[in-house]
């Protein structure tokens, strides 16, 4: 029962992390910066400033000894480039970099990431009764 209780406060972890971070992309899908400001291309690698937000994917990794981690990981390219010639950072050609985030994608992943922390809530919770039930027999 212990070892059930440690994979699921793993997983409970994982998809919190996981969650923030796909939460974090979600509110800031809208979020441009000027196109000097970033690269765009991913033969460039640098380094984008502080105000400029960053999207990541997050990525569950099956421990070696039970339970679940997460990888948070930048997204590559982490811009692309796209025309609005009314966004306040729009260049004179009236293009923008906006974060590379994939909107469903993100969706679909939160959906997925709040049916993993209630089926690991769950989880625990038939542990907790379970023991409690076997505390109680022996009693």
């Amino acid at each position: 029962m212990i070892s059930a209780v440690h994979s699921s406060v793993s997983a409970l972890k994982a998809a919190s992390a996981s969650l923030a971070s796909r939460a974090d992309n979600i509110a800031n899908v809208r979020t441009t910066a000027r196109i000097d400001e970033v690269s765009v291309d991913r033969s460039s690698r640098r380094e984008l400033p502080e105000e400029v937000f960053r999207p990541s994917r997050p990525t569950y990794v099956a421990r070696e000894h039970g339970g679940v981690d997460v990888e948070i990981e930048p997204v590559d390219p982490s811009h692309r480039v796209v025309y609005d010639p009314r966004d306040s950072r729009a260049n004179e050609e009236g293009l923008v970099a906006a974060p590379n985030v994939n909107l469903e994608e993100n969706l679909v992943g939160a959906i997925q990431d709040r049916a993993m922390f209630l089926a690991n809530v769950a989880v625990i919770r038939t542990a907790d009764e379970m023991s409690g039930a076997l505390l109680d027999e022996e009693a």
